[in-house]
C-alpha cells in the first residue's frame, strides 16, 4: 500500500509505503527502491529488485542537501554497470 502527495512537513512531493519513501530522485531511482532520508542530508535506501543497499551518514549535516548521497549513488550505479 502506498500513498502519494505533498509532504506537509517538507513541502515536497513524495510517495510512501509503510512509512518508507518509495523511490528517490537520482541515479538509483526505481519503483523498487525504498528507504528514508534524514533532514541533515543522511539517507539509507535499498532496492529489492537489485539487492543494492546504500547508507550515507555525515558528520557535517546540511539540511536538505543530498548531493553526497547522489554522488555515492552515481559511483555505485557505475560500479554495477548500470549507468
Amino acid at each position: 500500500m502506498t500513498a502519494s502527495g505533498v509532504d506537509e512537513t517538507t513541502g515536497f512531493p513524495t510517495t510512501r509505503g509503510l512509512g518508507y519513501d518509495i523511490g528517490f530522485p537520482g541515479p538509483l531511482d526505481s519503483p523498487t527502491l525504498f528507504g528514508v532520508a534524514g533532514s541533515g542530508g543522511t539517507a539509507a535506501y535499498a532496492d529489492t529488485a537489485t539487492g543494492t543497499v546504500i547508507a550515507v551518514a555525515k558528520n557535517r549535516v546540511t539540511a536538505g542537501d543530498y548531493s553526497t548521497f547522489h554522488r555515492v549513488g552515481e559511483i555505485v550505479t557505475k560500479a554495477l554497470g548500470e549507468g
